[in-house]
Formats: structure tokens, C-alpha cells, sequence
């Protein structure tokens, strides 16, 4: 059996996932908790707690169980619960009648217990203190991640600048010497490896900046805005990104197609040019990589009211907008155990990044039903 109800002129946002045996004891607490402003999640049982849990587990801010319950009991269930992946540990409270039961929960380490019977303001109480302390851990964690963050993008960007700047000078170096058609290849070969990591670490230092000094980024952003014709900085975008590829990989160039609408004259926006053009190589990189073996990237501009607007489209294969929103998130990469990818998801998260701090969005919009392939769309307001 279950129930969800929620007061919407009271609510916290907070769902709680009550477990308990008794029937009685779930509809009291569902008309307690609702009236404090919490939803509500009842289950009769831990099993159906636990296959709940396991669908839902994101959307529970904490959990109250009884402890004495047929087949699973609360101690059993608590076991089986922190075994479950959580991004952070989901508050427990028991609700216990014997002493021995107290002691218990004590050892492990529960975050609080009720002794039955219960006064409202006592459960009430409980789960606020609860839900408090979890949020002062879940900032605290959330600084200790941002530092670590820190300290591994910093390694990663500066530490490993140095060597590489050293191996692409040794590799010039030997280019002059040795002229033997393996010895050529062999050199081109670790060229192209050096030059890939190395566009790795300058996303890295990107995403640095992106994470974690986000208003030094702003105001970089704001100095170097100007006006500019939005095709030449779409056009600059395309060759960066086929200059990219001739450097760095084995990988034959793309067909691209650039087709501009013929009301798409002297189209001025207000950016800074250089992050604006390397949002535009990511999102073509994008393209290539996940478009059909010899199909054409389409890049299409035009003017819809007060705005321009350059898509970019692909034929490879479909997502959904859950999946884009998804790669608009750092380190994320899609079906990445399916699929074997270089680099590490970071392309759409600059890009969309880039695109928001100079005013513009970066959107998704799906082919008809029967095509494939995506289209991003970049929007910038017009300069009158």
C-alpha cells in the first residue's frame, strides 16, 4: 500500500519514505508529516521499500522505519539500504519499543530513534534535526569535492604542461634528423598523441575555469566582447576544428555544409570572439564524431526576429533532450560503455558554458521522426 500526498502551501521539498508494518502507524505519520509540509512515500513492508528505493532512491531525503517487521526487519533493511549507490547517505531514523533495539541502532550508527508510543512534535523535531545536519554534511562535502576538484585539475593542467611542451620540442627536433619513411611516421605518430593530450589539458584548464572561477571567467568574458559579424566567427569555429583534426588525428576530414540564409546579411553580435569560435569547434567535434561514416555536417544560419541563429546538424545517432542536458554536464559522455571515445565528455559542457556567459543558449532540437542524427541550435541576440 501507498500513499503520497503533499501540502503545497507549507512544502519543504523534502520526501520521506515511512516503513512500517502497521497500518494505523503509516496513516498517522502520512497526516502528521503532510501537515508539516513534507510529501509522503509509505510502504507496508522493507522488500517493497527496497524496490522502491532502488527506482527512486534521488528523490528521498530521509527515511523512518519501524524495526520490527515480518521477513526484513529494520536492521535488515538498513543493510540493504546503505548498500544501494547514493551520491550521499539518506538520513535514518528507527522507530523502536525495546531498549535493546536502542543500543543496537547505536552501533550502527543511526542517525536518530523513537521510542513508541511518539508525540507529533517529538517525530517532527527529529526529522528537521536530521534533514539539517545532513545538509551542513552534504555542504561540507560538497567544499571538500570542489578543493580535490582544485588540486586534480591544477596537476592535470599545469604539471602536465611542462613535459609536453618538452616532448613536442624533441619531436621537431628529431623531424629535422631523421628523414627514413618509418622513422617519419613513427615521430608523426607520437606528434598526433602529444597534440591530443594536449587539447585534453586545455580542456581541462577550461573546465577549471568554468567549475571553479566562474566570475574570473565572466569578467574575461566581458573585456573581450564585441561586435562582430556572427558568420565570421562561425566560419573561424569550423577552422579551428578542421585544423584540429589535420594536426592531431589520422581521422579524414569532415564534410561540412555551410549554407546561410540569403536574409542573413550584416548580422552583427555582442561576444568575445575567441570563446565563442572554440564553442562552435566543440560542438562540430561533436557532430563528427557521432555522425554516420561519410555523412555531411550541416551548419546552417539564420535570422528569426531579433536573433541569429546557426544549427549545427549531424545524421549519426538520435538523442533525447535528457541525453543532451546530460552532456552539457562535465566529465559525461554518452554511452560510453558502449561506445569507445576520446576525450573525457568535457566538449558540450564548454561549449554551452561559453555560449551562457556571452549571453547566447545552446540548445537541442530532434530531426523529423524519421531521421536521424541531432541539431543543436546557437542563438545569440541581434546588434542593432
Amino acid at each position: 500500500m501507498e500513499h503520497t500526498l503533499s501540502n503545497n502551501n507549507t512544502s519543504t521539498n523534502d520526501k520521506i519514505l515511512v516503513v512500517d508494518d502497521s497500518l494505523v502507524v503509516l496513516d498517522s505519520l502520512k497526516d502528521l508529516l503532510s501537515i508539516n509540509g513534507f510529501d509522503v512515500i509509505t510502504k507496508q513492508n522493507s522488500k517493497s521499500a527496497i524496490s522502491y528505493l532502488a527506482l527512486h532512491d534521488s528523490e528521498i531525503s530521509l527515511i523512518i522505519s519501524d524495526i520490527r517487521m515480518p521477513e526484513l526487519d529494520g536492521f535488515h533493511f538498513l543493510h540493504q539500504v546503505r548498500k544501494l549507490k547514493y551520491d550521499f547517505r539518506i538520513p535514518f531514523i528507527f522507530l523502536t519499543s525495546a531498549e535493546e533495539e536502542v543500543s543496537k541502532a547505536k552501533e550502527l550508527g543511526i542517525d536518530d530513534f523513537i521510542s513508541k508510543p511518539f508525540t507529533p512534535q517529538e517525530i517532527v523535531s527529529s526529522i528537521k534535526g536530521c534533514l539539517k545536519k545532513s545538509l551542513h554534511t552534504k555542504d561540507e562535502l560538497a567544499e571538500k569535492t570542489n578543493a580535490h576538484k582544485h588540486i586534480i585539475l591544477n596537476t592535470l593542467t599545469h604539471e602536465f604542461n611542462t613535459p609536453l611542451v618538452l616532448i613536442s620540442n624533441g619531436i621537431e627536433l628529431l623531424q629535422k634528423e631523421l628523414k627514413g619513411p618509418k622513422e617519419v611516421e613513427c615521430l608523426k605518430i607520437i606528434k598526433q598523441g602529444s597534440e591530443q593530450l594536449m587539447g585534453i589539458i586545455n580542456n581541462m584548464l577550461s573546465a577549471q575555469q568554468i567549475e571553479l572561477k566562474p566570475e574570473i571567467l565572466k569578467g574575461q568574458i566581458e573585456k573581450q566582447k564585441k561586435n562582430i559579424k556572427f558568420e565570421h566567427v562561425v566560419q573561424r569555429g569550423i577552422l579551428e576544428y578542421l585544423n584540429s583534426i589535420q594536426s592531431s588525428s589520422r581521422a579524414s576530414l569532415p564534410d561540412i555544409k555551410f549554407r546561410i540564409s540569403p536574409l542573413f546579411n550584416d548580422i552583427y553580435i555582442n561576444i568575445a570572439p575567441n570563446y565563442v569560435s572554440i564553442a562552435i569547434a566543440h560542438i562540430i567535434s561533436n557532430a563528427h564524431k557521432f555522425n554516420k561514416k561519410d555523412a555531411a555536417i550541416e551548419i546552417t544560419m539564420k535570422k528569426h526576429d531579433d536573433f541569429a541563429i546557426c544549427c549545427i546538424r549531424d545524421f549519426g545517432c538520435s538523442m533525447d533532450k535528457k541525453m543532451f542536458d546530460n552532456l552539457c554536464k562535465m566529465f559525461t559522455q554518452l554511452n560510453r560503455e558502449k561506445q569507445e571515445q576520446q576525450g573525457c565528455g568535457l566538449g558540450l559542457a564548454i561549449a554551452s558554458s561559453y555560449i551562457n556567459m556571452n549571453g547566447g543558449t545552446l540548445s537541442f532540437r530532434k530531426p523529423n521522426d524519421d531521421e536521424d542524427g541531432s541539431i543543436l541550435r546557437i542563438c545569440f541576440p541581434i546588434q542593432v
